[in-house]
């Protein structure tokens, strides 16, 4: 069968004058009517209404495309029809059956597209959004580059090798690394490790300068604990020596050869043993002194002086004990 040609979508009798196109008066009798009303010679005006309700009628379904439902028509099984701009299919012989009602006669002809999820298909809506959560959106090409730009940046800055990740400087001639093996450390622009601790903290590779730790001075005088006041004082290392210093005074209480003395206390007493003192004289008249323990917590200290020198004499001392 040969293909026919588009049709030209004209209608016969459309531009009739007036008069000259009627409605056919008895469309289910046809041209019968003639006979009893017109001698059998159908009129103009009855031939030009006849043909113009037939291009009306093809015109309808070619703008149609399916034929919209009817309640006066009888539908044979898989005829096509369309209500409220959905198609249907009849599975079933029916006239006067609403599509939208009757399931048992009439079905979608295209099932409808339920929106897509992680666990059925369907129609998903398009974002370009970059902190969605939404698992029913996809993605557009606009998200793609935005994050294939961002990827791009960091892969400037970071690096992932096979057993070490490296984060570098702007002009990528110095960078932080993080090794496997628990190390991490600076390389300077000269390629050489400038600074790296193992994986139990400890420095192994380069200096630290001590006024760039945090706390370490309050570290070390924490190490130590000491005491004064204008005449003595005492510093505790820590290791647990102590070195202790005081002004005590003795007085002129010659006994054999111009030589005399006084038990005095230390400052503090030593835990366990003083291992040494050392004294001079502070000035007013002796021309020699001396001191050595008695115990943790005392010392005998003396002068030589002249007779009838002053009636006190102080002696500056140091001990070291422990």
């Amino acid at each position: 069968m040969k293909i026919q040609k588009q049709p030209d979508y004209l209608i016969f009798a459309d531009s009739a004058k007036k008069g000259e196109n009627t409605d056919f008066p008895d469309i289910n009798r046809g041209w019968g009517i003639t006979i009893e009303q017109t001698a059998s010679k159908p009129p103009m005006e009855w031939m030009n209404g006849a043909f113009n309700r037939i291009d009306k009628n093809m015109l309808y379904l070619l703008q149609q495309g399916v034929p919209e439902w009817s309640e006066l028509v009888t539908y044979p099984v898989n005829a096509i029809i369309k209500y409220n701009g959905v198609l249907y299919t009849a599975i079933a012989e029916n006239d006067n059956a609403k599509p939208s009602t009757n399931t048992t006669t009439w079905k979608k002809t295209q099932a409808e597209i339920l929106s897509a999820s992680t666990t059925q298909k369907g129609i998903v809506q398009l974002s370009s959004a970059t902190d969605s959560e939404s698992e029913t959106e996809a993605v557009t090409p606009l998200v793609l580059k935005r994050v294939n730009d961002l990827l791009q940046s960091i892969s400037v800055k970071y690096h992932c090798y096979e057993r070490e990740t490296r984060m570098y400087s702007g002009d990528r001639k110095q960078y932080i690394f993080t090794r496997d093996d628990g190390y991490c450390g600076f390389v300077g622009a000269d390629g050489q490790i400038k600074w790296a601790f193992d994986s139990n903290g400890s420095l192994v590779i380069g200096d630290i300068p001590a006024n760039n730790v945090k706390g370490l001075s309050d570290f070390i005088v924490n190490m130590f604990s000491s005491s004064s006041n204008e005449n003595a004082g005492f510093l505790k290392m820590p290791n647990g020596l102590i070195i202790q210093w005081g002004r005590v005074l003795y007085g002129n209480n010659v006994v054999d050869g111009n030589v005399n003395g006084e038990d005095k206390s230390f400052y503090t007493a030593f835990p366990r043993v003083c291992l040494s003192i050392v004294s001079s004289d502070e000035g007013s008249g002796a021309n020699s002194t001396g001191c050595w323990p008695l115990s943790t917590t005392q010392f005998r200290c003396w002068g030589r002086t002249h007779k009838g020198s002053y009636s006190q004499t102080g002696i500056f001392y140091i001990a070291i004990g422990f």
